[in-house]
């Protein structure tokens, strides 16, 4: 008999310690804020300081706490999305709560420019009060207006795809810009290392003019960046110089989208590498420094641009801009329509692109993504049985391991896990038995059907309909974890999707593994 679950969230313990973006259908509910607009003076709880008239909020200069808020119907662990326009704001810092009054507050946000703002959230048991006011310690003379609190629902017929940033500990289940779902993203920890990803402050423009809030960016949102080449007969580009360690291996990616030219470079410290933004492909790439090329649709026009190289000092020139033609950068620009859209620069330390990490002012590290299943919560059989995945890998050309399930019970020594590292599909019992065979490298960004078997003296392993190993002088360990897109400590994060994992709680014939991952 199979147990079967259509619920990943409510079988997988999920945690990853910091937010991440991914590419997904998004819906949002009614709106939870009685007069968000300010039309009237009411519905809002206010201290004198605050005064509402004229469709805004005001709060004049005071060093005084003072708040403006409103009590919700949020219910804990859903996701939120809170956005509010800060109209002006003339000294200190406006911040914004979620409050439980006299009892808890959870700070989401510090804000000190104007502008349309937006928090994504998990709400916290009994923390319903959403509360806007001075940032502890600070004066603070804000006016605001079209506050929004909004339920975030994912994966519905309705949704809109939408490069989201999902919070902390909230799984990502990724769809391509067709609408397809890819399934599970499970990656690794990285850093960008460039401290204005949205090209608010730190870039120079060479021969262009830079333009920020130019038009609506892959999150939906109207931050996406402009570049317009000036009539100088040159190269045209912005960059920014940023810290790095010579020869090791590093890749740079931007979001970019056609305007008034079609194709796009990317710098490699030594040359460029060229990107066609209408038909969505890589153009000649620059033969320095190891350098490969990538380039991934997320529609609506919008490109991931991406290019992996060798440092070649200690210093990287991330500079990027468009180009006439591929390989012509040099020409003749107008300055009024010939221009590249661009969003979310990133450089991380890597030989492949990961998603989108977003910085505001200094480098952001996005945690690993850990998920697993207590094998108590599924009906395990510790004698044997079979697991079968449907898996994609971003790389297979890393020298570590890259893991799409495993079972272990906290250490090296009782495991048995299943990864795929350069060219070979392994199997590992124990920490000290292992069978492999090499195999074709699987196809990055296709998927790949993995199934094993496990049973005393009797672990086998298929990839894609073939048997490509097997261990016959090998004990079931004790375990108590299977392992999502990773096995045990840091290091063994699949780096890709995962579509689907069936387990059944037998040892299936080698015909059915077969026609399984056929």
């Amino acid at each position: 008999m199979t147990k079967q679950f259509s619920n990943y969230s409510d079988l997988i313990t999920f945690t990853r310690a910091s937010g991440g973006h991914a590419l997904r259908p998004v819906s949002y509910g009614d709106e939870l804020v009685t007069n968000g607009t300010f039309d009237t003076d009411s519905d809002w709880e206010k201290s004198s300081h605050w005064t509402i008239s004229g469709g805004e909020a005001n709060h004049p200069s005071s060093g005084t706490y003072y708040p403006l808020q409103q009590q919700l119907s949020l219910t804990s662990s859903k996701v939120y999305k809170i956005t509010l326009d800060i109209t002006s704001i003339t000294s200190g810092t406006l911040a914004v709560y979620l409050r439980n009054p006299g009892v808890s507050s959870t700070e989401l946000a510090q804000f000190t420019t104007t502008g349309s703002k937006t928090i994504i959230v998990v709400a916290n048991a009994n923390e319903d009060y959403l509360a806007i006011h001075r940032y502890s310690g600070t004066t603070l003379a804000a006016t605001i207006d079209n506050v929004s609190v909004k339920e975030v629902t994912f994966d519905q017929p309705d949704g809109t795809l939408i490069l989201f940033e999902h919070p902390n500990d909230v799984p990502r289940v990724e769809w391509d810009s067709a609408g397809n779902r890819l399934g599970l993203l499970v990656e690794e920890a990285r850093t960008n290392l460039v401290p204005y990803s949205e090209f608010s402050s730190g870039w120079g423009a060479t021969r262009s003019t830079l333009t920020a809030n130019a038009v609506v960016s892959p999150d939906r949102a109207s931050n996406g960046s402009s570049i317009k080449a000036s009539t100088d007969s040159n190269d045209h580009y912005i960059s920014d110089t940023l810290s790095v360690t010579a020869t090791n291996t590093y890749t740079a990616s931007v979001f970019a989208k056609a305007g008034g030219k079609n194709w796009f470079w990317i710098w490699n410290g030594s040359a460029s590498t060229y990107f066609d933004l209408t038909s969505g492909v890589v153009g000649t790439v620059a033969a320095s420094n190891n350098t490969s090329a990538e380039i991934k649709n997320l529609g609506n026009g919008w490109y991931k641009c991406s290019i992996t190289f060798d440092a070649a000092s200690s210093s990287y020139v991330f500079a990027l801009g468009p180009a006439e033609a591929d390989s012509d950068s040099v020409y003749v620009g107008d300055n009024s329509t010939e221009e590249i859209y661009i969003y979310g620069a990133q450089l991380e330390a890597g030989s492949f692109p990961t998603s989108y990490i977003k910085t505001t002012g200094s480098t952001a590290t996005r945690s690993a993504d850990v998920a697993s299943i207590p094998v108590a919560d599924f009906g395990f059989n510790a004698d044997e049985g079979t697991v079968v995945c449907q898996v994609q890998h971003f790389t297979t050309e890393s020298s570590t391991a890259h893991a799409p399930f495993g079972f272990d019970d906290g250490t090296s020594n009782n495991r048995m896990w299943y990864y795929q590292n350069k060219g070979q599909w392994i199997g590992s019992v124990s920490g000290s038995t292992t069978f492999s065979v090499d195999a074709t490298d699987p196809t990055e960004g296709v998927e790949t059907k993995v199934g094993v078997t496990y049973k005393k003296d009797d672990f086998t392993l298929y990839l894609n309909g073939s048997s490509i190993g097997t261990d016959t002088s090998s004990n079931v360990p004790v375990v108590d974890t299977m392992g999502i897109g990773r096995v045990g400590a840091s290091g063994t994060e699949l780096n890709g999707h995962i579509k689907s994992i069936k387990y059944y709680p037998r040892r299936l014939t080698n015909a059915q593994l077969q026609d399984l991952t056929s």
